[in-house]
């Protein structure tokens, strides 16, 4: 059963701990002890009002399909009540309100009011992002640049490496390597992050294909689980020495991350080269991952371009340790990126005529096309890159086109409505630049691009023209992700990885 845009009726919370201490607006002049009282006993009244009001709103939030108001603007014994919930923030939280307005001891105007916050539970097991932000992050603090190195974050024996993608969920960090200088170096390295001014701690790793140098290219978390695509493909026959780990041609890879054990692999799943999804490539190597989002159980991947088989595949995780190919479809084109709401999976795609396209995944059994939208510039360039979806708006980036823009935002994602309200060109021919991964937190969007870090105020009245502020970044940027306010950057410089830490001032 659902309600309010997606929130489950038996797993909203009412944060009472987060509600925000009561203040009435009051301003009297107090003639004596008798007015003081009376003043006193009619805010108690109010408070008292504000509190069952606020209780009966979350009741009202998870009982909507019966019909009960989520709304309403009341008089009750001389005290007005109205309420409000929304608007929802990364869909994960909704601010709930009750005010209270009532006439003083002198007639005068004074009211009170009390703000809680539905969570929807199911939701921010997967999501490490605080969605409301805090603080100023047109001043950014920049609490520590650490290199993917012997001498910084990696143990003696580890080497230098590249980095692909990052992921956080609780006190732990996933650095995933795309291609290592020894076959036998490890390819995922796990730290631990306790708070955000101070340097991650190296925990363990893992090697994705033993006996091959390339590694994880994408890396998504959800449920206390770490699911990793394999960026490794080998070659398709049965007898390939490499495949015989059982884990080393698995496009996922399945991590456990409970916080009271060492990271430990508990499942991988190959995707048939023979039957569908036929993930193949038209040189015979397994097809590998370029993309991986996780959502109530399922895993999303996206694969390079595959002969004749499905670049977009959705897999059962709900048993992690066994996961299984569930559908996809064929799209021709490698998916770059994934996002997902309830109803649809957004695809940036390496189509240059369909940058981005619009899955119906209501019954994930039987995905369907049902939109797509091609940017504007050359044809054969400008290939999509990045999505993020909040709240029915969806920002997309794409690789470096000469005459266009490479990052769009859309206030509405429904199939049909895909026309955008803003765009920006962030490459000259002189500084090319593509977009590389967007995180987007209430009115703000975080934009990785080249070796610049772009930060967008979309709360302004003309959402055409947000306020950009620039923060560089060292080297070239390769991938986004955060907890809390805290903002974690990957990029690479001369080969070398580095992790920058950034949070508001």
């Amino acid at each position: 059963m659902k309600a309010l845009g997606g929130f489950s009726t038996i797993e909203l919370l009412i944060a009472f701990a987060l509600l925000i201490s009561a203040v009435a607006t009051v301003t009297l002049t107090v003639d004596g002890i008798p007015n003081l009282i009376a003043h006193a006993r009619m805010e108690h009244e109010a408070y008292r009002i504000a509190d069952y009001t606020l209780l009966s709103l979350w009741n009202n939030i998870r009982t909507k399909e019966q019909g009960a108001q989520v709304s309403l603007r009341i008089n009750q014994d001389g005290y007005e009540i109205a309420t409000q919930a929304g608007p929802r923030a990364n869909g994960l939280y909704t601010r709930l309100v009750a005010l209270v307005s009532w006439a003083g001891v002198r007639g005068q105007p004074a009211k009170l009011s009390l703000q809680g916050v539905a969570v929807d539970l199911e939701r921010t097991r997967s999501s490490t992002c605080s969605p409301f932000v805090i603080g100023d992050w047109f001043s950014p603090r920049v609490l520590g640049t650490y290199r993917l190195s012997s001498d910084s974050l990696l143990p003696a024996h580890a080497g230098d490496s590249a980095v692909s993608d990052i992921a956080v969920l609780g006190s732990r960090i996933a650095i995933a390597i795309p291609k290592t200088d020894s076959a036998e170096s490890p390819t995922l390295h796990f730290f631990t992050h306790q708070a955000s001014d101070e340097r991650p701690v190296w925990e363990t790793a893992f090697d994705n294909a033993p006996g091959s140098q390339i590694g994880f290219s994408a890396l998504a978390v959800g449920d206390g689980y770490l699911f990793a695509g394999n960026g490794f493909g080998s070659a398709s026959g049965a007898t390939s020495d490499l495949c015989k780990d059982g884990y080393s041609c698995a496009q996922l890879q399945v991590f456990d991350l409970s916080p009271s054990v060492v990271p430990e692999r508990i499942g991988a799943l190959e995707l048939s080269t023979s039957t569908w999804p036929r993930a193949v490539t038209v040189r015979g190597a397994r097809a590998a991952v370029a993309s991986i989002v996780y959502g109530n159980g399922l895993v999303f991947l996206g694969l390079e371009k595959t002969a004749n088989g499905m670049e977009f595949v959705v897999i059962d995780a709900t048993d992690p340790a066994h996961p299984r190919w569930l559908s996809g479809l064929p799209l021709g084109r490698s998916v770059r990126a994934i996002a997902i709401t309830e109803n649809y999976a957004y695809l940036a795609t390496s189509d240059s005529k369909r940058e981005l396209l619009i899955v119906d995944i209501t019954d994930p059994r039987q995905p369907m096309v049902v939109d797509s939208w091609d940017a504007s510039g050359a044809s054969g360039f400008g290939l999509g890159s990045a999505v993020y979806v909040q709240d029915g708006r969806a920002h997309v980036g794409r690789t470096y086109v000469s005459n266009a823009s490479e990052w769009y935002a859309f206030d509405e994602v429904e199939p049909a409505h895909l026309v955008p309200f803003f765009e920006y060109d962030l490459g000259t021919a002189r500084r090319p630049a593509s977009v590389v991964d967007i995180i987007v937190r209430d009115f703000l969007a975080f934009v990785l691009s080249g070796n610049r870090l772009l930060i967008a105020d979309f709360s302004t009245p003309d959402l055409a023209s947000p306020v950009i502020l620039e923060q560089s970044i060292p080297g070239s940027g390769a991938a986004l992700a955060c907890r809390g306010n805290t903002l974690y950057v990957l990029s690479n410089k001369d080969g070398i990885g580095a992790l920058s830490i950034i949070t508001s001032s």
